[in-house]
């Protein structure tokens, strides 16, 4: 019986000696420079250089200063109209920041895209057109500046929601949104996107990565991933996919014809953002608090960190050597990457 008791005594000092060993949330890599509560549930962000824009579910909007971490909260709008406008279901927000835009995916009575300018009155925001058709059920959203010079348009907007993809314009000569001109009906719900010069790549739940021509519409190839696809991210020649149950998924697709799975990491809790530089990886997922990976050579990628102290996590954002968590229990965290 001593005997049997030594043995296991040792075993148990092997195993505890094991998970030390390989559990990276024992040291924290990323230092905390900002706490930035928030008063509703913050369910996306968008970043600039100088602020960080919140989609702060049943309590509005809020835009926080970066260089000093001060919030400033909005719950009303100045509709086109010139009455204000209360901001009830804030579901997702997209900042063009040189053209003092906001783009607000407000959910309450009609789901639409409210077109904000955050210059005019920067107290109260003013709404100056508002996106509405094919708006319902977004569930990923992007606005960017166009940089040709020959297009109609100065600023693209880009959703996801059900099973359709959509591109449109607008005109910030002229205020105005020309709508959704291109419309890409899929055969699958979706999650998330990623956009390149030639390239659609979709996060494309239960069928895993989908790819398609950006000219064309036509799906180009699909790959297989376990669990849901949620969100999407592409750094050089390789697709970084949130997949809900089964945490973070790493596809080459130097090949866009035969992409190819080099790595795969389960999280804790459900995989539903996801961030990238040319150097990190940062995965939000849920309860399972963020884990942040080395992705300096894709296929030897590396856990660094993973923080479950922080609650439950509803976005992420890698931006310069920042990396902006969005939280449920404690708001806006903002670490240094190492």
């Amino acid at each position: 019986m001593r005997f049997l008791i030594v043995i296991l005594g040792v075993m148990l000092i092997i195993l505890a000696g094991c998970a030390k060993a390989n559990n990276p949330a024992d040291t924290s890599v990323m230092e905390l420079m900002g706490s930035i509560p928030t008063v509703g549930n913050p369910l996306n962000i968008d970043v600039s250089p100088t602020k960080i824009y919140v989609a702060e579910d049943l309590a509005g909007v809020s835009i926080i200063n970066r260089s000093n971490f001060q919030r400033t909260w909005y719950t009303q709008v100045i509709g086109r109209d010139g009455t204000i406008r209360d901001l009830y279901r804030i579901k997702n927000i997209s900042a063009v920041d040189n053209e003092h835009l906001l783009f607000v995916n407000e959910v309450d009575q009609a789901d639409e895209i409210q077109i904000i300018n955050t210059l005019e009155h920067p107290d109260t925001l003013t709404i100056i057109d508002t996106a509405i058709g094919g708006t319902g059920g977004i569930t990923d959203m992007k606005f960017a500046a166009i940089t040709d010079t020959t297009s109609l348009y100065s600023i693209e907007g880009t959703i996801v929601n059900g099973k359709e993809f959509q591109w449109g314009g607008y005109s910030r000569e002229l205020d105005a949104w020309y709508g959704f001109t291109q419309n890409i009906a899929l055969p699958t719900f979706l999650g998330g996107f990623a956009l390149t010069n030639q390239y659609i790549y979709l996060a494309a739940k239960q069928r895993g990565l989908m790819i398609l021509d950006r000219t064309s519409g036509a799906i180009v190839s699909e790959f297989d991933l376990p669990g849901e696809a949620n969100k999407i991210a592409i750094q050089g020649n390789y697709a970084y996919v949130a997949c809900r149950q089964e945490g973070l998924q790493v596809i080459d697709i130097t090949n866009i014809n035969n992409p190819i799975k080099v790595y795969s990491f389960d999280t804790t809790g459900y995989a539903s953002s996801i961030s990238v530089n040319d150097h990190y990886a940062l995965v939000g997922s849920g309860g399972g608090g963020y884990y942040l990976f080395d992705i300096l050579n894709p296929h030897k990628i590396r856990l660094l960190e993973n923080n479950v102290s922080i609650g439950y996590v509803n976005d992420v954002v890698i931006d310069g050597s920042d990396a902006i968590v969005a939280t449920r229990d404690q708001g806006i965290l903002v670490y240094r990457l190492p």
